[in-house]
């Protein structure tokens, strides 16, 4: 058993982030601004990163990783001092997992058709779960990248995470970070941003750091840097015991107004919206 102090937790911890949003916003481009990264492609989604002179290294898969690909995977992240590892996207992943007759395989889990039966969700589900924990265990940070879906909740449309199954929820669990990767108009320029709102009943959203505001910008530096910065405020500010602290939940605007998102945030260090986009920066 080992006993350790939150004091001697480092003071930016490994992030562990699922960041998912429409086609061509830039979300394999946000993954490669994480330090010494991995990519782990199923969809080739990095094929055209040379041509804007992102270099990393990418292991591609044309099916699902078996046990022993996965626990490669893990040893050359390990023996070559990798920081992160981005898996790209997670959707296209568990296609190809529910496609994988040698993983999944016999009458309890496929009709005859090759369809799967209850027993065989389950089991992609449990295969799934297994590839994400033996990443996430490496004690590295970890990107989960995926597409959109737009569904009906109520009278709102909500932008979920694209993952086949109900996996998505157990995703939202497991990560520190849920983000949805926006593209906003600020005059005739185009921004990147990241919406962590979890109020916002039109994303799924999600932020345990507790240190970063709803709309971030979409770069690991930055971010960690919100990170520090608001554990080094903790530390030196003490709130006297007898004070209560009320705070008002902002209203979501249909449309997002970059001038109005500005002043939300104007507190922070950096403006997040001081990101313009190139259109070749896009992916």
């Amino acid at each position: 058993m080992k006993i350790i102090n939150t004091r001697d937790y480092p003071s930016v911890p490994t992030i562990n982030m699922l960041v998912y949003g429409r086609g061509g916003v830039g979300k394999s481009t946000f993954g490669a601004t994480f330090p010494r990264v991995l990519f782990i492609d199923f969809e080739n989604g990095v094929k055209y990163f040379n041509q804007r002179g992102i270099e990393v290294p990418v292991v591609q898969f044309q099916n699902f990783p078996t046990h022993q690909e996965q626990m490669q995977i893990v040893e050359y992240a390990n023996a070559n001092k990798f920081d992160s590892i981005v898996i790209d996207p997670i959707g296209e992943a568990m296609e190809k997992l529910i496609k994988d007759h040698a993983i999944i395989s016999g009458q309890k889990y496929r009709q005859n058709n090759g369809d799967l039966t209850m027993a065989g969700w389950g089991k992609v589900k449990d295969e799934m779960r297994t590839f994400l924990k033996c990443l996430r265990d490496t004690g590295k940070n970890m990107v989960i990248i995926a597409h959109t879906n737009s569904v009906q909740d109520g009278e709102v449309i909500k932008e979920r995470p694209l993952v086949a199954t109900k996996l998505v929820d157990e995703l939202i669990a497991m990560v520190d970070i849920v983000g949805y990767l926006d593209v906003v108009k600020d005059g005739e320029t185009s921004k990147r941003i990241i919406r962590l709102n979890p109020a916002d009943p039109r994303f799924d959203a999600k932020d345990r750091t507790g240190a970063l505001p709803e709309i971030i910008k979409p770069e690991y530096a930055w971010i960690t840097k919100q990170i520090k910065s608001s554990q080094n405020a903790s530390i030196k500010k003490e709130t006297p015991k007898d004070t209560t602290i009320v705070t008002e939940q902002p209203e979501v605007a249909d449309v997002p107004q970059t001038e109005e998102v500005v002043q939300e945030i104007e507190t922070q260090q950096e403006n997040p919206f001081d990101n313009e986009i190139e259109d070749d920066m896009i992916v």
